[in-house]
């Protein structure tokens, strides 16, 4: 009796481990691939954050609610890129009060037009149709982070369409004028935008 107990054992057990296996893999696979979007979306954000932060000093328009929003994510930034001359210039400035830092950025002077440049998620973009093996708040985040990429390269066209227009001779200097302003205004859009995908990324990054 006790050898046919064994042999069933033995039996079940093949049956049951190529299976027991595959979950075991499935799993690692699904988490090997969520660190890596998040991996992806914590080193995005930094540029993110600069996009943001190039935009606002161009109009001197750096308050203190711009800048503890963008402190913590230069100081928790641990990549290859350099952010410490942003991230001490931030600190700087938070220690300013409102009329100090309105002086300071009034005697900066204005920046010229910025040429902004589109961006993609090469990881995310690839792995798109395996999400489903995520946690469903996860794939909704990501998801969301997705179209919020493509509405700002959206915007970013936008803005290098008026951008092209304020360097072209052939227009009047009304239409001159009439480009410049809008250009003016496909900047805060798109600063706009980086704002939501930073605030879609840090909730992503919490999930």
């Amino acid at each position: 009796m006790e050898s046919i107990l064994m042999l069933l054992l033995g039996w079940s057990l093949g049956i049951l481990s190529p299976s027991i296996t595959n979950k075991i893999q499935e799993k690692k696979k699904a988490k090997n691939i969520k660190q890596s979007i998040l991996n992806e979306a914590d080193e995005f954000r930094i540029t993110m954050a600069a996009v943001l932060y190039q935009i606002k000093q161009r109009a001197n328009s750096i308050d203190h609610e711009l800048i503890n929003f963008l402190l913590p994510i230069y100081k928790k930034y641990s990549g290859i890129k350099q952010v410490n001359n942003v991230m001490h210039g931030l600190e700087k400035m938070q220690k300013m009060d409102s009329e100090q830092l309105s002086k300071m950025q009034q005697n900066s002077g204005i920046y010229d037009s910025l040429s902004l440049k589109k961006y993609d998620l090469p990881y995310l973009k690839t792995k798109v149709h395996e999400i489903s093996v995520l946690e469903n708040e996860f794939q909704r985040k990501t998801l969301e982070f997705l179209f919020l990429l493509d509405t700002f390269n959206e915007k970013v066209e936008e803005s290098r369409f008026f951008y092209k227009l304020t360097f072209d001779g052939s227009i009047s200097d009304d239409n001159h004028h009439i480009a410049s302003a809008e250009l003016e205004n496909s900047y805060s859009n798109v600063s706009e935008q980086a704002k939501l995908i930073l605030m879609k990324i840090n909730a992503l990054l919490e999930t």
